[in-house]
């Protein structure tokens, strides 16, 4: 194995499948031959975050694909988002070493995800590698086909994360039930469809939701659920209502926007009046400037938001605001 340079070398050498999700914005899944081109440097890191690529690695054998192992990897990207080849090959190299090895130490390189984007993994991997859901499912079948929707003390994470990786299947009941469920749930459930595209029924009974929700953390919530669904007319429509409306300048809201559905943002529109509510947003200028230097980091979202500090249309509060950003950060 002394002439491998790259992860994916090293685990096709190994005979293993493989599956590779950024844990860094959403849980995303990236095609082998887009992780191959950044790891050989010929593409930018899609979705940086914090400056670092946060990376899943599901590998299995085909012939135990019910044991399956995961690496959780943090690199380095460089001013260009490009991955900082010296921390993947140190991982590389000290993974290489300890092959063979009864116990093997964790990478300086690791890092450990949070309880809600690991139950959506969890859930992700069982269906790549064609497992059925966990027995966490029928307990959230159960809640939502049920009467007693406030007792939802019971219900776990796991359980609402496997109900949206098969949200397909069940659409018309999670449609059905959405504008009924407590905001206990909803603040957990909806962050969990944040990472494929709504079934249209779905959509359009979440876009009917926001309008009963004062609460910035549901209405967050609400914006996570929408953001692989950024070219629907429906979602334009009740992002820019919140945008307009006195929550707009929550930035609760506003990171969820360009946290999760940063997408959104490629709409001429919607760039223009999120930038004029970050302007304005209750946490100051420090707010504006740290989301404004992430937004940027993103390779096509960024084209968008520079169209934007050269719009004719924004306001004199959002131009001095892009005039210190530009003059003392960026």
């Amino acid at each position: 194995m002394q002439n491998i340079t790259t992860i994916s070398e090293l685990l096709e050498t190994a005979g293993a499948q493989y599956r590779v999700f950024d844990m860094g914005r959403r849980v995303t899944k990236l095609s082998r031959e887009q992780f191959k081109r950044i790891e050989h440097d010929e593409a930018p890191y899609p979705y940086p975050a914090q400056g670092h690529a946060w990376l899943a690695i599901l590998f299995w054998t085909p012939l135990s694909e019910a044991e399956h192992n995961l690496w959780f990897l943090k690199f380095p990207l460089d001013e260009h988002g490009l991955l900082q080849l010296v921390a993947r090959d140190d991982f590389l190299r000290s993974t290489l070493a300890q092959i063979g090895q009864p116990e093997q130490k964790a990478s300086q390189w690791g890092f450990t995800p949070k309880q809600d984007k690991m139950a959506y993994l969890h859930s992700r991997a069982r269906l790549e590698m064609k497992l059925p859901p966990s027995a966490h499912l029928d307990s959230s079948l159960s809640y939502l086909r049920g009467d007693a929707l406030n007792q939802w003390q019971s219900l776990g994470v796991q359980g609402l994360a496997d109900l949206a990786v098969h949200q397909s299947t069940y659409a018309d009941l999670i449609a059905c039930k959405l504008t009924e469920l407590p905001e206990e749930v909803l603040s957990v459930f909806l962050p969990q469809l944040e990472n494929e595209p709504l079934h249209p029924k779905i959509a359009a009974s979440i876009c009917q939701l926001m309008g009963s929700f004062d609460d910035p953390l549901i209405i967050a919530a609400c914006i996570r659920s929408l953001a692989c669904s950024p070219n629907n007319a429906a979602t334009k429509e009740v992002i820019l209502a919140v945008l307009a409306s006195p929550k707009g300048v929550e930035i609760e809201v506003l990171a969820a926007i360009s946290g999760r559905a940063w997408e959104i943002l490629h709409d001429t529109e919607i760039c223009l009046q999120f930038l004029e509510c970050l302007a304005r947003n209750n946490n100051a200028p420090e707010a504006f400037n740290h989301v404004l230097r992430d937004l940027l980091c993103i390779p096509e979202t960024g084209k968008h938001v520079r169209n934007a500090f050269r719009n004719l249309e924004r306001s004199p509060e959002l131009g001095n605001a892009i005039g210190d950003f530009l003059t003392h950060v960026y």
